[in-house]
């Protein structure tokens, strides 16, 4: 063979390397980025604390004798069950900035006994810059002024919101509202049925205190979120909790277990790649979610804005929440169209093993996922994480095949972070008295548990305090340390709504511990599957060089 032929034969041979190399890289490379999940398994049997009662207090005395603090959030199991339960109570959906809200709707069928053979109509119905919107009301957390109530105990109330969506008027859409929610703002929807004798709420309510929408419904929404260092997010509540207290006393709760019922839709989380967002569900049955690893990207483009539907369909058991293309935002949807909907590919998320009460269609298309938690990458709010896996670990740990208790385990290690202290950064200076007991009161714990370590002014002239929240016994209580930090980081004007200053910023001291998690063994095989098959085509590529050289 001639050099030049010998020289050609090699340049062919590197050109095939070279492809096969670029085919090894991008088979290695999972996107994140999905454009639709699907919840199945919803429903479940369960309780839930449901307030029932919330005494105002007294504000001369503080709220702090034993009878205000017993009466101020009266709680009383209530047991539910069903498909899509606690998701077939009435719910709200909540809107932090900053985001434009372009249109909303919402659809529920005509027979809520027979979804499939019922044209669902449109039932409520917003958009931005227009006439009064059609059976939906924009409410806000900040009552006690123009509308809603506030009392020393349970604090402010809902309110009605005023049309930039920045503080309240005396009634329900008494001004145009836009489209801009500023950051750091929220706002919920409501129906425009009021809570009365003649329409009762489940559970307490106070206040302005509205109806939201029950049992089988889909929402749609048109919107976009603005570029910044922000983070916003859509999120669903069963009803219950805004109207009793959405940061305060309420059926919800804080951190893993979800109570009533929480799902985040699209939720931008402080502190991570503010170009992703997250959902997570929450109930008595636990939580999950897609994990970091799997994201909706931020709809950041203002000329763009997307749609977002979310399906919650109490005859599959199901909740799709997808973003669509060409919604044509029609006054009814026929039962084939949401059929498609509830059958599409997606996600899906198993919140649980199959329940008795499913009717999931056997025709129904899927791409099933188990979602994990990366610590290197995990939501600052740790709280959230603990109920859905006991590992943080996404190497040694899978939320979804831990769910089943009647699984086999073994036993694996892992790292979890523990939260030490606090350090909050105030606009001005703090009484370390009264910051200790609005963090008991918030909290529902004795003052002699909250141990104020250090509180100075620093170096460019904010006001720094430190703090560390104890047991009973005197122990370090990591879990109200995050339950805490997750309730500032959704809620940034928490503390100052409760009298103190402005909060400029927080941060935690933690230390890594190491612990034991249970595993599924499904779980460890899909782990060592996918590590094999990752190495699949590095294996081709060593074989194709052995046989062209």
């Amino acid at each position: 063979m001639s050099s030049s032929q010998s020289s050609s034969k090699s340049m062919r041979n590197g050109m095939i390397l070279f492809l096969f190399s670029i085919v090894f890289c991008f088979s290695l490379v999972e996107s994140g980025a999905v454009n639709s999940i699907r919840y199945s398994n919803v429903g479940g049997s369960g309780t839930y604390p449901q307030i029932t009662r919330m005494d105002p207090g007294d504000f001369a005395g503080g709220c702090d004798t034993a009878t205000e603090k017993a009466n101020a959030c009266v709680k009383q199991d209530k047991t539910v069950s069903g498909p899509l339960s606690p998701f077939d109570d009435e719910v709200t959906v909540v809107f932090r900035g900053p985001m434009n809200i372009r249109k909303i709707a919402v659809y529920q069928p005509s027979n809520q006994d027979s979804t499939r053979d019922s044209t669902w109509n449109q039932v409520s119905s917003f958009t931005a810059n227009s006439a009064n919107p059609n059976n939906l009301v924009f409410m806000n957390n900040m009552g006690g002024g123009k509308s809603g109530t506030w009392s020393i105990c349970g604090g402010a109330s809902q309110s009605y919101s005023s049309g930039n969506f920045q503080s309240t008027v005396a009634t329900a859409n008494a001004e145009t509202f836009g489209s801009y929610i500023p950051a750091g703002k929220e706002v919920n929807i409501m129906t425009s049925t009021a809570c009365s004798n003649n329409a009762p709420c489940s559970g307490f309510s106070r206040g302005t205190a509205n109806h939201g929408w029950s049992k089988s419904k889909m929402f749609v929404f048109q919107y976009d979120m603005p570029t910044t260092s922000d983070a916003p997010a859509i999120w669903v509540l069963n009803a219950q909790i805004v109207r009793a207290a959405q940061y305060g006393c309420n059926c919800r709760g804080m951190g893993g277990n979800g109570g009533c019922g929480e799902l985040d839709l699209n939720e931008i989380i402080p502190g991570q790649d503010l170009t992703h967002g997250i959902s997570e569900i929450y109930s008595f049955k636990g939580a999950d979610g897609t994990g970091d690893n799997n994201w909706f990207a931020r709809p950041t483009d203002t000329n763009n804005p997307v749609t977002m539907i979310a399906l919650f369909d109490v005859e599959t058991d199901t909740i799709t929440v997808q973003h669509v293309t060409g919604y044509t935002w029609p006054s009814s949807h026929t039962a084939a169209q949401i059929d498609a909907y509830s059958k599409s590919t997606a996600m899906n998320i198993p919140f649980g093993p199959a329940n008795s009460w499913t009717k999931a269609s056997s025709s129904a298309k899927s791409t099933t996922k188990v979602s994990s938690k990366d610590s290197s990458t995990s939501k600052t709010s740790v709280s959230k994480l603990t109920t859905k896996t006991s590992s943080k670990d996404s190497a040694t740990a899978k939320t979804s095949e831990n769910r089943d208790s009647t699984k086999e385990t073994i036993v694996a290690s892992s790292t979890q972070k523990e939260v030490i202290s606090l350090s909050l950064k105030f606009s001005s200076e703090v009484n370390s008295t009264v910051f200790t007991k609005i963090i008991a009161d918030y909290l529902n714990i004795p003052p002699s548990q909250v141990v104020i370590t250090s509180n100075q002014k620093d170096s460019i002239g904010s006001y720094e305090l430190k703090f560390q929240l104890m047991d009973g016994n005197g122990q370090l209580n990591s879990t109200l340390a995050e339950q805490l930090k997750e309730a500032i980081d959704e809620n940034p004007n928490l503390l100052s709504s409760k009298g103190l200053p402005p909060l400029i910023q927080i941060e935690i001291e933690s230390s890594t511990i190491r612990l034991e998690t249970t595993q599924s063994p499904n779980a460890i095989k899909s782990s060592s599957s996918n590590r094999l098959k990752s190495f699949i085509p590095l294996m081709i590529l060593f074989a194709l060089q052995l046989v062209l050289y």
